[in-house]
Parts: C-alpha cells; sequence; structure tokens
C-alpha cells in the first residue's frame, strides 16, 4: 500500500506539500498536478482518520440508539446512514444497551475529535457529560444544557392513536408503553392519548412502565 511518503517521492516534491495538498490547503498548480498524478499512478489513499488530526474532521458521525434490534430503530439507522453518504460521510453505528459507559466512550469521541459528532437517541443518565458546545444532535430527548434535539408532535400523536382506535370500532382502548426514568419528549404520546380519552369520555387502560426493556439485550 502507497504511503504519503510513496506520493511525494514519485511527484518529486515534499512530503509536506504532498500534506497540504490532501488537507485542502493551496499549492501551486504545478505542483497540484503531479501529486495528482503520482496518487493516481500509485492508487494512493489518504488516511482520513489521521488526516482527522490535522483538520479536525474526519467524515465521521456516530450514531448511539438502544438497539438495532427494534424495527423502528434499525430502520432509522439505515436512513441516517444513507442521508449521510449524500454528504460524502461514513456512520459509526452504537448499539448502546442503555449503558450509559458504553455512550460516554462514543461522547469522548466526539470530544477528542475522533468523530465529527453524534446522532444520539439515549435514555441513560448522561446528562451531565453532554455540553452545548459539543457537536451533538439528540432525538425525542432534552438536556439540562441548551442541545439541539430533533422530536415529532408526540401529544398529537398519541391523540390520533387513540382517535384511531375508536374509529375503527373500540369499546375500551389501552395504552402500552415503556416508558424512560429520563424525562424525554416520547412522554408526551401517553399524554395525548389521555387526554384524548378523557375529553370524549372513552374508558382507557395504562400499562406503562419505566426502565430498560430485556428487548435491548440478546444472548
Amino acid at each position: 500500500m502507497a504511503t504519503i511518503k510513496d506520493v511525494a517521492k514519485k511527484a518529486g516534491v515534499s512530503v509536506g506539500s504532498v500534506s497540504r495538498f490532501i488537507n485542502n490547503f493551496e499549492v501551486k498548480p504545478k505542483t497540484r498536478l503531479a501529486i495528482e498524478k503520482a496518487i493516481k499512478e500509485l492508487d494512493y489513499e489518504p488516511n482520513i482518520y489521521a488526516r482527522g488530526f490535522k483538520v479536525n474532521k474526519t467524515n465521521t458521525i456516530a450514531l448511539i440508539i438502544p438497539t438495532v434490534w427494534n424495527p423502528f430503530f434499525g430502520e432509522l439507522a439505515f436512513n441516517i446512514e444513507k442521508s449521510l453518504r449524500d454528504y460524502g460521510m461514513k456512520m459509526i453505528l452504537c448499539n448502546s444497551g442503555n449503558d450509559y459507559e458504553i455512550e460516554l466512550q462514543y461522547i469522548t469521541m466526539a470530544k477528542q475529535n475522533k468523530v465529527d459528532g453524534i446522532i444520539s437517541i439515549t435514555y441513560s443518565d448522561v446528562d451531565k457529560y453532554v455540553h452545548s458546545n459539543m457537536p451533538i444532535i439528540s432525538i425525542d430527548r432534552y438536556f439540562s444544557e441548551d442541545i439541539t434535539y430533533v422530536t415529532s408532535d408526540n401529544f398529537e400523536g398519541g391523540r390520533m392513536a387513540a382517535e384511531e382506535l375508536m374509529k375503527s370500532g373500540c369499546k375500551s382502548i389501552a395504552f402500552i408503553g415503556r416508558g424512560s426514568k429520563i424525562d424525554n419528549a416520547t412522554r408526551n404520546r401517553k399524554k395525548g392519548f389521555v387526554n384524548y380519552c378523557e375529553e370524549n369520555h372513552i374508558h382507557y387502560e395504562i400499562c406503562d412502565s419505566l426502565g430498560e426493556s430485556q428487548n435491548f439485550k440478546k444472548n
């Protein structure tokens, strides 16, 4: 496998010139052409992680999800990776199993510029480790600090679910959910469900539990 030194030798330029070219710094037109030709002939591929130390960019995003076994999380991961590819980005998938120590490892990677950022679905107690100056986007979870998060109208979603059940002829309906001990936006689904039922005098049951699901872990 060709190295940056091989490219420099073949192009007749210094290693520093090749490094500047690879990291998108300006070089003389004659030097650029020589380096491009050498890279093509040697089939040289730059080490993106070594390059990341110089420019603080790895073109890599870490996605933290509780488990890929859950169909929702699996489909979400697939589409996030597909979208990242359109921007020339790669994705590292973290199945955290709701283990905050595993999640902290990825948060640390972002702090050390080993990944460019994090997209996270976390229900773990990591609030004190997440800061507003970190490159992180949270899904359906808000933190103490001002972190960008993406969510849907969970309250209205709960109302719509109850309404659709009644339209289908149900006489008594139930909300079945597994909530998190950490306060997050998804709790509004139950609130919306209850709101619709009470507003329309509908009998309902709540089958709700807090904490980790055993489905998060596979033997």
